[in-house]
């Protein structure tokens, strides 16, 4: 293969006559200097020399006559390929000094090769005319006067360069500095050599601080492990992009977390471009967008939930009347077999069986109910350790006997205005989880305490109020969860557990409660470490605490008054009318409330006490009951609904402080609650 010499102390111009001889078949030697190319050539003669003029140690000139003046390669074709003598007196005395060719750059590649070809076929093995040394003094005077001449446009050029450059340089520095992003350069080992005034006041590093930073990308990266595989990464990629020409370095143009001297974070994308012999690299400060990406995120999800809220709040107070009062009925009917008393064990026992599948069913509803915050709470003022306290037994039930229920409670009262039956639906659904989370043991513990939540933490996190808060806190051994699920865990329908093991409403209406009584909770957990739920509730004050009812257990007592039932749903209306009834009371039933206002105003000195539908046809009850009081003011009024809590206060139920039974409800219940009402 024949081989080429080409000299050229720019290696952009080596390289683009390197690919293009190459792509035509010659093999290619490089020399940057006319001292190095003289060497090479005698240790392997090309056929042909390729050679820019100005070079630094030896010129394209001397070279050439250097290379005539050698019997070795006096013979071999030489050519002339410059950007900088392109004068006519410079090709004459090119030729006069032996040169084959005077090429001025740039050429087309094919052109180019065309002259290459054409200067190849017309060498011959015949010596030059030229002895290695000018003809004549002539040639020797021209070739000074024309270097002189040329090295001293190139000085002056070089200083109108250097003055422009000074003054670019002096703007470009002005520019750095008071650009409004932080931005440091660095050679391209990644050594910060200057940091402009925004850096300085974003990330709080001077200058005089750099020699602690092994690297720009330290601030980037701060694990020393993960810092030392970007160094070695590093260098490659700033070869590739100044081998590539490409002025931007996209791997690193991404979001970082990025620690200023005072410690505090900034997210910043980083970006790196090549100027001259030197990397730019820009900080652009995202902090502040990222906050409120985030704050948006925050606020969707709040509405997103807040929606289905409402969807699940519509759909439960759409279905909640007409189940209620069909789970009324069984229920009821239920419960007048159970208190027969010439029951089987096993017909008792199938009597249960169906009051708690009726039960369980309005659970649901009441679950869809309190999740929408539209469920009815009866709250009383209490000291929050006795609803631990006198609810631990029924959780040792729950979990087992291989979990250890432990409970640590504060010695001081911490009172609460709650349901008292809501808070500890609370508990039941949280031990539950807890238990499904540890199948093997393990401990559940409950802990009660206060806590004082100020303004600036409850605004950060979304909290409604600030001030001092009971403290519930539930935490297991188990298997804890992972942060995806920790995100969905209190969506209503979410369940981790096997199909039928599970409605995914658990923890729904344990945040829907906690939401209800003003209070919210936190959730801490990892996998395989366990998990914690953390429930704050208003403390209230002393001067409202209520001493707990005890349950009725007793059967209630019966009576011979008269009682109007005003009931639209026949099976309701029958199912009142029996277990009144049945303990001697006289029933005069009706199915709307214009019935109601009638019948009473016919017997109004008979009828001691009204059970009233709230929402009837023709008529509501609530209407109803306003025209009956017209009459007779302090008229016994008891509404009974299912309908939800929001639908009855728009109707004003609950500014008329009136009695309310809430459907499904038990025989024995609506005794009790009929008996108190006419022994007043």
């Amino acid at each position: 293969m024949k081989q080429v010499l080409i000299v050229d102390d720019n290696i952009e111009n080596r390289y683009f006559l390197e690919v293009l001889l190459q792509g035509n078949g010659f093999a290619v030697t490089s020399a940057v200097t006319g001292a190095d190319a003289l060497e090479k050539a005698l240790q392997s003669p090309p056929v042909l020399i390729i050679s820019d003029i100005l070079m630094p140690v030896m010129d394209g000139y001397k070279l050439c006559q250097e290379w005539r003046a050698s019997e070795r390669r006096r013979n071999i074709p030489f050519i002339f390929y410059t950007a900088t003598f392109v004068d006519r007196k410079d090709e004459d005395l090119a030729v006069g000094l032996g040169a084959d060719r005077f090429v001025i750059k740039p050429q087309e590649p094919e052109a180019l090769m065309q002259i290459i070809r054409q200067v190849l076929s017309e060498s011959t093995a015949e010596p030059k005319t030229t002895s290695g040394e000018p003809e004549n003094s002539g040639h020797l005077k021209e070739y000074s006067e024309v270097l002189f001449r040329k090295l001293e446009k190139k000085m002056a050029e070089l200083e109108i360069m250097n003055q422009e450059m000074g003054v670019r340089e002096q703007q470009f520095r002005q520019f750095i500095m008071e650009c409004p992003m932080p931005i440091a350069i660095s050679n391209y080992s990644g050594e910060i050599e200057l940091v402009n005034s925004r850096f300085v006041e974003t990330l709080g590093y001077t200058l005089q601080d750099m020699p602690n930073i092994d690297r720009w990308w330290q601030l980037a990266y701060p694990d020393p492990a993960y810092r030392a595989e970007v160094s070695a990464a590093w260098l490659p990629a700033v070869e590739k992009a100044v081998r590539q020409g490409g002025p931007i370095l996209p791997a690193i143009a991404s979001p970082y977390q990025v620690t200023a001297k005072d410690g505090a974070v900034h997210i910043m994308e980083i970006n790196g471009a090549l100027v001259a012999d030197r990397l730019l690299v820009i900080f652009n400060d995202i902090t502040k967008r990222k906050q409120a990406e985030e704050e948006r995120e925050k606020l969707q999800l709040q509405l997103n939930q807040s929606q289905k809220m409402e969807a699940l709040g519509q759909l439960a107070s759409g279905v909640a009347h007409d189940f209620n009062n069909i789970l009324s009925v069984i229920m009821g009917y239920a419960g007048i077999l159970k208190m027969g008393t010439n029951l089987e064990q096993q017909q008792g026992e199938k009597i249960d069986h169906n009051i708690a599948a009726a039960e369980k069913a309005s659970q649901m509803t009441r679950g869809l109910l309190t999740f929408s915050r539209k469920q009815v709470l009866t709250p009383k003022t209490v000291n929050l350790n006795d609803i631990v306290q006198q609810f631990q037994h029924f959780l040792t039930r729950i979990i087992g006997e291989d979990i250890q229920l432990k409970t640590i409670q504060r010695e001081f009262e911490l009172l609460v205005s709650v349901d008292t039956g809501q808070i500890e639906q609370v508990l039941v659904n949280l031990a539950t989880n807890a238990r499904d989370a540890m199948p093997n043991g393990g401990t559940l513990t409950i802990e009660t305490g206060v806590q004082e939540i100020d303004a600036w933490f409850a605004q950060a996190h979304g909290y409604d109020h600030s001030g001092q808060y009971a403290v519930i806190t539930v935490s297991d051994t188990g298997f804890g969860m992972s942060e995806e699920i920790r995100k969905k865990i209190f969506e209503p329908f979410f369940t981790t557990k096997e199909i039928g093991k599970g409605t995914g409403l658990g923890m729904a209406i344990v945040y829907g409660i906690i939401k209800q009584h003003n209070g919210f909770i936190n959730l801490y957990s990892e996998p395989d470490k366990g998990t914690v739920f953390r429930i704050y509730l208003p403390l209230a004050s002393r001067d409202s605490l209520q001493a707990a009812e005890p349950v009725e257990t007793a059967m209630p007592r019966g009576g011979n008054e008269t009682i109007l039932v005003a009931e639209d749903d026949p099976d309701v209306r029958a199912l009142a009318a029996t277990v009144l009834t049945a303990f001697g009371y006289e029933v005069i039933p009706v199915e709307n409330g214009v019935e109601a206002v009638n019948k009473f105003m016919a017997l109004r000195e008979k009828i001691d006490m009204i059970l009233m539908d709230m929402i009837m046809p023709k008529q509501s009850g609530f209407a109803a009951a306003q025209k009956i009081r017209q009459e007779q003011p302090d008229a016994r009024i008891l509404f009974s609904s299912g309908y939800t809590a929001a639908f009855i206060n728009n109707r004003g139920v609950a500014e008329a402080d009136m009695e309310l039974i809430m459907k499904p409800y038990q025989p024995m219940e609506l005794l009790r609650k009929v008996r108190e009402m006419l022994d007043r």
